[in-house]
């Protein structure tokens, strides 16, 4: 819960930035919707933990629910890094890992080619 904290934190802090960026108007209802997500995701995981213990043991949905909601607070992170700095992280990312892989293919490749 504590990482779900952070994420929300840090999401909250980049969303100010980004307002502020793009000359949005800070307001508290907007600040309100940051307290009540963190309700909703908090108890959207103490569901989850109930249900993986009493109803459906065995599957993990604590680490399906968290990991879903730190995919969704990534992605509002990189927006709002995108809007306040211009650098969109998730292309760069993209870019990185594919070219990672294509130079781990090529080699696998190479060295295949030459067992034949």
């Amino acid at each position: 819960m504590r990482s779900v904290f952070a994420l929300i934190g840090t999401d909250f802090v980049t969303g100010i930035l980004a307002a502020r960026k793009s000359g949005q108007p800070i307001r508290s209802n907007r600040m309100g919707d940051t307290i009540i997500k963190m309700f909703l995701y908090q108890l959207a995981l103490i569901i989850s933990y109930v249900f993986e213990q009493h109803i459906i043991p065995g599957v993990p949905l604590v680490r399906i629910c968290a990991g879903y909601i730190g995919l969704t607070e990534l992605k509002s992170f990189y927006e709002n890094i995108n809007t306040v700095t211009g650098l969109n992280i998730w292309k760069y990312a993209k870019s990185y890992i594919r070219n990672k892989f294509k130079k781990e293919l090529d080699q696998f490749n190479d060295l295949d080619s030459s067992t034949k």
